[in-house]
């Protein structure tokens, strides 16, 4: 099994890293504890981070071995932390990565008043922290690449040359099966162009010149990925702060399924895309679960919903531009 180690964390400090970025901290925090967590996240943004906090309901068995905070404090901190749980709509224990943890505090908690601090102090064991060295809003604003750095440009752009430059020369593409989803989409936008966020274009002009190339279906990142801004040359995984890849790894199995396929399966272009328009007709059958229905933030059915992405339509009955008309019905 592998050991991808693991940090505890409390949710009143994922305020604070916050709040002290914004108050113009960069590396060092002041704070070692504060400063460890910053460094650990940033090291790996994939990094699973737990969500502790002391509880006294059928919670506790999540609760921190240690408390850190002097005994006058802990009232306050307690209710910090339940309140920032509230907003992200996450529980005490709750395990993400580290990447996920913080895009769900800035989206979910969007000021500091009432939280680290209060405009009416009812009694000095709720006077909060004040606002002396802490800015949160500040830190908010300046998003989750303060915390966590994105992707440098220049590789990104470096990735898409070459990348797209070895797909061209390749015998065969190595495709995830749900991206024949998003090819198909692509192909039905507008404005059917090259982007520097990813070689769907490429894929596509690739299979016009030559429609029985073989495809070989991949599990993971695939050929069609280097350039985005999510994907990690590290760890050739794509790491996204909304559970997307969690998202993705479900519509790639989903397409496998109907279409009877498996991971290492080879096809021609041809015949791929043609079981695939026969047996899908929308992508709220891959891309919306079936329903449409959006549960968590982590399974968002992002282009698709409950009424489809018409470029998906468009192209299908297009066939990607490369398959003759078939006479494929409207609805499954």
């Amino acid at each position: 099994m592998r050991e991808f180690g693991s940090l505890d964390v409390r949710p009143h400090q994922l305020m604070l890293i916050v709040s002290k970025i914004g108050s113009g901290c960069k590396d060092d925090l002041g704070d070692a504890g504060l400063t460890e967590i910053l460094w650990a996240v940033r090291k790996n943004s994939s990094l699973p981070v737990t969500l502790r906090c002391p509880v006294t309901s059928n919670y506790y068995y999540q609760n921190p071995p240690e408390i850190a905070e002097a005994p006058a404090d802990r009232f306050f901190y307690a209710r910090c932390d339940l309140k920032i749980l509230q907003r992200m709509g996450m529980v005490p224990g709750a395990t993400r990565p580290a990447v996920e943890i913080f895009h769900r505090l800035l989206e979910g908690v969007e000021t500091a008043q009432g939280i680290l601090y209060f405009n009416e102090i009812t009694s000095p064991s709720w006077k909060g922290l004040g606002q002396e060295g802490y800015d949160y809003d500040k830190g908010r604003a300046m998003g989750l690449q303060a915390i966590i750095p994105a992707r440098d440009k220049k590789e990104e752009e470096q990735f898409k040359v070459d990348s797209a430059r070895l797909m061209y020369k390749a015998d065969k593409l190595q495709i995830r099966p749900h991206h024949l989803m998003c090819m198909t989409c692509f192909y039905g936008r507008q404005d059917f162009v090259p982007i520097a966020a990813d070689n769907l274009f490429e894929a596509i002009d690739i299979i016009h010149a030559n429609p029985d190339i073989p495809v070989e279906l991949v599990c993971g990142p695939c050929m069609i990925c280097p350039p985005c801004y999510y994907y990690c040359p590290s760890s050739g995984q794509c790491v996204s702060q909304d559970g997307m890849a969690l998202r993705d790894e479900l519509k790639d199995l989903d397409v496998l399924q109907i279409l009877g396929l498996k991971y290492g399966d080879v096809l021609s272009a041809r015949e791929l895309f043609t079981r695939l328009y026969n047996k899908v007709y929308s992508t709220t059958q891959i891309c919306g679960y079936g329903d449409g229905i959006a549960r968590s933030p982590e399974w968002s059915s992002g282009c698709a919903g409950k009424e489809g992405n018409p470029a998906y339509v468009k192209a299908r009955a297009a066939g990607l531009g490369f398959l003759d008309p078939l006479p494929l019905p409207e609805s499954p």
